[in-house]
């Protein structure tokens, strides 16, 4: 059986799985054996959290990644540049 290419699959999860509280981040990760899988990142450990988010989506697996807050980067500094 052919799935459905996983960028069609992102297209169409990303928005509603970035509207849950305390999700920050969906991209297209792989397995070791180069398998195409969904990481979801989140801000903080949250079981219940983890117990929303499917363990697959449309037939790709779903890895849950803690990554902690994600922080916009002004346009043209540094994360660690110090303002004058």
């Amino acid at each position: 059986m052919i799935r459905e290419d996983i960028a069609v699959v992102l297209a169409r999860h990303t928005v509603s799985l970035m509207e849950m509280e305390g999700v920050v981040g969906v991209f297209q990760g792989e397995r070791p054996n180069h398998d195409p899988i969904v990481v979801v990142l989140l801000s903080a450990q949250s079981e219940e959290l983890r117990m929303r988010i499917p363990q697959k989506l449309d037939g790709y697996p779903v890895q849950i990644e803690v990554s902690g807050p994600i922080i916009p980067m002004c346009e043209g500094k540094s994360p660690n540049s110090v303002d004058s």
